[in-house]
């Protein structure tokens, strides 16, 4: 068991919450390559999907602190690390502002509960790994258990997901739009790539109007 989280600042943190003692943690990160054989009877790859990053924490919170700390206002550091980078947040406050405001429940009880609505808010938040930064972590799975040794405190285990963003999916080895062809299928499919602002829609003019309507001098009536 590592106690090093208990005695340095530098400790691993969900969404600004910072616990009494991370007993361990592990990062994932992972590219699945896809295969189909070929008639020489091997697997060839030529695609790589980007898996989400994982990560999984397993801490501590105590009854008993080796200093005295207020409940709410961690829980408030915590959802304001959150609502400040996603403003959506603010739901997760109102669903916690029972045991925010002079809770009278344990400091693990309310880390639990903290933790519980976080995970049912599914917004992202940001993850301090120490050594890594995670953006874009949902919180996927969380259990804990309890026995005569752990009665006093709360020992979870955490387990996180990586919401996918568009932004990180960028392939710099791929050709631009402005590379390919004109004609080229591709160049529409890579359309995505080019930002040309907000398009907001128009009126057509009468002449436009009459021209879709017409068919070699034959009006269209609408049915």
């Amino acid at each position: 068991m590592s106690i090093i989280s208990i005695f340095t600042r530098q400790s691993p943190t969900i969404a600004g919450y910072q616990f009494d003692a991370v007993l361990e943690d592990s990062f994932e990160a992972s590219v699945e390559l896809t295969r189909y054989p070929v008639e020489s009877g091997v697997n060839v790859a030529d695609h790589a999907i980007i898996q989400p990053m994982k990560y999984y924490m397993v801490g501590s919170v105590s009854n008993n602190p080796l200093k005295i700390m207020d409940v709410s206002s961690v829980l408030s550091v915590g959802l304001s690390a959150i609502m400040s980078a996603n403003p959506l947040a603010a739901s997760v406050a109102g669903l916690t502002a029972s045991f925010l405001a002079g809770t009278s429940l344990t400091r693990a009880s309310s880390t639990l509960q903290f933790l519980i609505e976080l995970m049912i808010a599914r917004m992202p938040f940001d993850v301090d790994a120490v050594d890594i930064q995670l953006r874009n972590m949902l919180l996927t799975r969380l259990s804990r258990d309890r026995d005569p040794e752990n009665e006093n405190g709360l020992i979870f285990v955490a387990e996180l997901g990586e919401l996918v963003s568009l932004s990180r999916l960028t392939d710099f080895t791929q050709p631009s739009q402005e590379q390919l062809a004109d004609g080229d299928p591709a160049k529409a499919g890579a359309a995505a790539t080019t930002n040309s602002g907000q398009q907001v829609g128009k009126q057509p003019s009468a002449a436009t109007t009459q021209a879709v309507n017409m068919t070699d001098g034959i009006t269209m009536t609408p049915l």
